[in-house]
């Protein structure tokens, strides 16, 4: 009977924490756009995107859940914005529609912030990519969006993006690409089971190598 109680009362605590979140979501409000000069024109991924397909959309988050095992949208593509809110990201990528979301951190609605979100997830020009160099060894990992031991940091925020917290759970998602860079632990989302959080946790070594991954 205890152990009964004990599940029951477990399944009540899963039930709760589901209902405050979509209380906290605001139970489906429409997003207000956010418009900035910074949203036209054309841009193309510093980086690749992993997704999942929803209809017509690919949908993916600002921090890649890297148990998305589809191949990514590949760093180089061209994007344009089409819609930018707090909430979630519309974006055309080589005519696809892309949705990115926030991954629970809402996007930055200042000038200031957008462009430090813009500077790091998009360049203005395609020959910016060619700025970072990849090994031969990494060419292929960072061709089908994996981190591999041995990879400098550079090259896994080229496969994977950028992490969604450094050090001691320390929230990345406002820092500078420079200021992730000083850091020696990246955390990554892995997955969500009934919107409990799986991550992984990437330790480089003092010369920026990809050294160990904590699973």
């Amino acid at each position: 009977m205890k152990r009964v109680i004990s599940s029951f009362s477990k399944l009540q605590i899963l039930l709760a924490a589901i209902l405050i979140t979509l209380i906290g979501s605001g139970c489906g409000a429409p997003p207000v756009k956010i418009n900035s000069p910074l949203f036209s024109g054309k841009y193309y991924l510093s980086h690749n995107l992993k997704f999942e397909q929803d209809g017509a959309w690919r949908v993916g988050h600002r921090s890649n859940y890297l148990a998305n095992v589809t191949s990514p949208v590949a760093r180089g593509s061209e994007v344009s914005i089409e819609f930018y809110s707090a909430q979630h990201i519309e974006m055309d990528i080589e005519g696809i529609p892309f949705r990115m979301h926030n991954l629970g951190t809402e996007f930055p609605s200042d000038e200031a912030g957008i462009a430090r979100f813009m500077e790091k997830h998009f360049v203005r020009d395609a020959q910016q990519l060619d700025s970072i160099e990849i090994s031969a060894q990494s060419q292929s990992s960072v061709e089908r969006g994996e981190a591999a031991l041995g990879m400098t940091k550079e090259e896994v925020i080229l496969a994977i993006g950028y992490p969604m917290a450094v050090g001691a759970d320390l929230s990345a998602f406002n820092m500078t690409r420079e200021e992730i860079l000083n850091h020696a632990q990246w955390i990554y989302p892995y997955q969500n089971i009934l919107l409990i959080p799986f991550n992984w946790q990437l330790q480089f070594d003092s010369n920026g190598i990809l050294r160990n991954v904590i699973r």
